[in-house]
């Protein structure tokens, strides 16, 4: 592959070549083999499960963090998933959860 070594994501290795190099791109965190200046498919930007799993792990650990027990955590995200969607944004979902939780007693 002729072109010019942009550098590296992970296992792939990037180049910024010239039009006759139908192969050069330089790759997105995303799609490292999406051509340069293009965007993803907009079902390619969708939330996988993973994802979501991942925003709703983080989230209940956000929570516990703040003070709130496992089982509360865990309640008040799940309740947020409901409302909102698996397709949330961190902060988000945390913002929801918390509203979820119950009210600290004085």
């Amino acid at each position: 592959m002729s072109g010019t070594h942009v550098g590296t994501e992970g296992d792939h290795a990037t180049y910024a070549g010239t039009e006759a190099d139908r192969g050069s791109h330089v790759g997105t965190e995303g799609d490292p083999d999406l051509p340069v200046g293009e965007s993803p498919p907009a079902d390619a930007r969708a939330c996988s499960k993973l994802d979501a799993a991942i925003v709703s792990a983080q989230s209940k650990q956000a929570l516990m963090g703040l003070g709130w027990k496992p089982a509360i955590a865990n309640a008040a995200v799940a309740a947020a998933l409901e409302k909102l969607g698996p397709a949330v944004p961190l902060e988000q979902l945390i913002f929801e959860a918390l509203r979820q939780c119950p009210r600290p007693s004085a």
